[in-house]
């Protein structure tokens, strides 16, 4: 009986991370649509200013997306120490191998990409007008 109680719980923890990982994918892609529509928009304007409202897609989609990696790190992490058998164990082996370090925050960098771009535009916009 507990063993199925710990494989029903397994199952159900491992399907709310894939959801997890699932709303940060979805929230990325609102982050591209999102920051390209305001830039658009500001282009077509020609209105410098617009530029800086694509920070009002990024900031609120990096909190989201920040929330749901801790999230996901908090779910692993539990798998991880409880159920260890199974694929959390090779993760863990390949991270002890330093093959995925690099990519420890590379969910930051489509924010960075982002913001850098929307200040690039604002600031050429701007550079325009005077």
């Amino acid at each position: 009986m507990a063993k199925v109680q710990k494989d029903k719980e397994y199952d159900n923890i491992k399907k709310e991370l894939e959801t997890s990982l699932d709303v940060v994918r979805k929230a990325n892609n609102a982050l591209y649509v999102g920051v390209t529509a305001v830039l658009a928009w500001a282009v077509t304007a020609s209105n410098p200013i617009l530029c800086l409202l694509s920070y009002c897609v990024i900031i609120p989609v990096y909190f989201i997306v920040l929330d749901y990696n801790i999230a996901s790190m908090k779910l692993g992490a539990y798998l991880f120490v409880f159920h260890n058998d199974k694929w959390e164990q090779r993760l863990h082996k390949v991270n002890l191998e330093k093959v995925i370090k690099r990519h420890a925050s590379s969910y930051r960098n489509p924010f960075i990409y982002a913001s850098i771009a929307s200040t690039i535009l604002f600031l050429t916009f701007l550079i325009m007008i005077i």
